[in-house]
């Protein structure tokens, strides 16, 4: 396991849920040198970062007036179960949770899996409440199957009902969830008003196959692409634009929240940095916004799912298209990803659904919604989406960090005849 590699599964550990990701990206930041700041107050030059919810936008603003933007944005949530209020009840002599689903989650992948507790509580105070973030020191439920004894239609006939067969096992009768989430925040179940809580699988990422070229953990998709577009945004050299990183709560029910895409977060943002509305209109049109969320290799077993062959894990960054523009990708952005990759020598291919299996969607799409930007949505390539754990490429770490280095050091001259792309300062 390289050096990259482990970095990604230790910091995927740290993110069971997005109050916990957002949190440890503000850490990261703030150890970068970067200062919080208010999303409607005004800056000058330097590093800075701004929350609203689990949504961060981090930016570095030149001391010379800037000519565009360099965006990415991408998203901390994940397919989870989420508490209700009732947290547990009885069930013969079991204590289980009370559970939603959250998200496209691969039913099956759920089973039999550790799953850990975490989230965010509401702590009353003398004034009101407070945020705490809590999570289990180990796994808090796990989900079993029904024997094949019991039920010997599983291997061929064979639904699972929500209701029934995806509700975990917390402990034995009487079990509080209320009391447990309280312990784990050093409080009394009467200090404890509510609570947002994330049953999240809690296995560690892993390196496997015969020469080690694969990777499989929980939430790669998007922890994957928050990690490589961090690191790259990090370590890039100055440029012309202002380099934006940017994450979102809420892509996988739909991004319609006040920190998910279809916001007016970074739109707000983006005109703090600008200072002033024309400044920021003009700036607007030598932007590029970069949607990295991952994307769909062709299934070893199932190669027919696929539009071609040529997305595979390990081929490098992926640009997605599609005509009902479910992905924002055209040929001038197209042209702005490949031209990147060639020059950070990055290896690049490209994405189609099948025609007859319309894909999914992602925050592409919902970020330009009043934000009239070049977009290409981009990611990394893998397979079992959705599944508690996912599997992608090793070598496609480096390859996502290497575009997104060479993305942020690079600014954008938007003309009618095309686009120039310009390194450094």
């Amino acid at each position: 396991m390289n050096s990259e590699t482990k970095s990604l599964f230790e910091f995927i550990k740290r993110c069971p849920d997005p109050y916990h990701a957002s949190a440890v990206i503000c850490e990261r930041l703030r150890n970068e040198g970067y200062t919080e700041v208010k999303e409607y107050g005004g800056v000058s030059s330097g590093r800075f970062f701004v929350r609203r919810g689990n949504a961060v936008a981090a930016f570095r603003v030149p001391e010379s007036a800037a000519k565009g933007f360099m965006i990415s944005a991408s998203h901390v949530d994940s397919p989870c179960f989420r508490l209700k209020a009732a947290g547990c009840k009885n069930s013969v002599d079991y204590s289980v949770m009370c559970c939603e689903r959250y998200g496209g989650m691969l039913h099956s992948s759920w089973l039999d899996r550790p799953l850990e507790l975490s989230g965010r509580a509401v702590v009353r105070t003398g004034s009101g409440v407070s945020m705490k973030l809590f999570r289990s020191e180990s796994p808090a439920a796990l989900i079993p199957s029904v024997a094949i004894h019991l039920n010997r239609k599983a291997n061929t006939d064979f639904k699972l009902d929500p209701a029934k067969d995806l509700v975990p096992l917390f402990g034995e009768k009487g079990a509080s969830v209320t009391e447990y989430i309280a312990e784990l925040c050093g409080v009394t179940t009467e200090e404890l008003v509510s609570f947002d809580g994330v049953l999240s699988c809690a296995d560690m990422g892993f390196v496997f196959g015969c020469d080690e070229r694969f990777i499989a953990s929980p939430r790669l998709d998007d922890l994957m692409c928050i990690k490589t577009m961090l690191d790259g945004f990090l370590e890039a050299e100055d440029s012309t634009a202002v380099p934006v990183y940017c994450v979102y709560d809420g892509e996988e029910i739909g991004s319609r929240l006040r920190d998910g895409a279809g916001s007016d977060f970074l739109s707000t943002v983006l005109r703090m940095i600008a200072g002033d509305e024309d400044s920021y209109r003009w700036m607007l049109e030598n932007t590029v916004l970069i949607s990295a969320d991952n994307a769909h290799a062709v299934h070893p077993n199932h190669p027919e799912l696929s539009d071609s062959a040529d997305v595979r894990l390990n081929g490098g960054v992926t640009i997605k298209r599609s005509a009902s523009r479910s992905y924002m990708t055209e040929g001038d952005t197209d042209g702005v990803v490949y031209e990147l990759c060639r020059r950070a020598n990055v290896p690049v291919q490209r994405f189609f659904n099948r025609s007859d299996l319309p894909g999914g969607s992602t925050l592409g799409a919902i970020a330009v919604t009043g934000l009239p930007v070049l977009c290409a949505d981009i990611g990394a390539p893998q397979l079992a989406m959705h599944s508690a754990v996912e599997c992608a490429g090793e070598a496609d770490v480096e390859h996502m960090t290497l575009f997104a280095k060479e993305f942020y050091s690079s600014s954008a001259e938007v003309t009618a005849d095309g686009i120039t792309i310009k390194r450094g300062i």
